[in-house]
């Protein structure tokens, strides 16, 4: 199935990397970072943002969602969570984003030669890539509003019942590797590590609903709080 397919990119400083969710991912919660640590963060965004390579690849394609299964056209799966966050849409945004190899990179030196710094660009760039999926997304709301359309929150494999075993199909059908340098290991993690694939549902009509975490329906995700 051959999709028309978007490429973005975006320069470091568009993106918001929030300290606050890579405090959260370092594992400070409600705690604050001593202002010595928040120097040396502070640091580490500037280095991290040398590295970063926001480059991400879409798709709005036709979907039809009936009971617990979604077809996508090059793809029929069952799934009851993300048929429930689907509900009432007839198309979909796909996309894959990465914040690039030079990430990895970076936290692999810093790996070998400074174990916290590495720990810290490591949360960073979890949060670099929230970020620029973040800004994905309101690039995607944007153009829908334009339309009388409206998002579902978006939704990535490994969210509750969505099978992570899609990713294949997901970044094939997107030509990720090619687009966006984005491959998948054998078991099918997204090869740069700060990267994300998701489903965005579009819909004429609104509808309060919740993103993130709460979107997901897990009770013990690494990061749930």
């Amino acid at each position: 199935m051959a999709l028309s397919i978007i490429t973005r990119t975006a320069a470091p400083d568009d993106v918001c990397i929030d300290i606050a969710e890579a405090l959260r991912y370092m594992g400070y919660k409600h705690a604050q970072p001593d202002q010595q640590m928040f120097a040396l963060i502070q640091d580490c965004i500037s280095e991290l943002k040398n590295a970063v390579n926001y480059t991400a690849c879409l798709s709005e394609i036709s979907i039809s969602v009936r009971d617990n299964e979604i077809d996508f056209g090059f793809l029929q799966i069952k799934s009851r969570d993300l048929s429930k966050n689907l509900s009432g849409c007839d198309r979909a945004v796909l996309f894959a984003a990465t914040i690039g190899a030079g990430a990895d990179r970076l936290i692999a030196k810093y790996g070998k030669l400074q174990p916290s710094r590495a720990l810290i660009l490591d949360a960073l760039g979890s949060a670099a890539i929230e970020g620029w999926c973040n800004l994905l997304n309101e690039q995607v709301r944007a153009s829908a509003e334009k339309n009388n359309r409206f998002l579902r929150p978006r939704f990535s494999a490994g969210y509750g019942d969505f099978p992570i075993a899609i990713q294949p199909q997901l970044l094939t059908v997107l030509d990720a590797r090619r687009k966006a340098g984005i491959y998948l290991t054998d078991s099918c993690m997204m090869l740069p590590t700060k990267s994300v694939s998701a489903v965005i549902g579009v819909s004429d009509r609104p509808r309060a609903s919740k993103a993130g975490c709460a979107a997901c329906g897990q009770t013990d995700g690494m990061y749930k709080i």
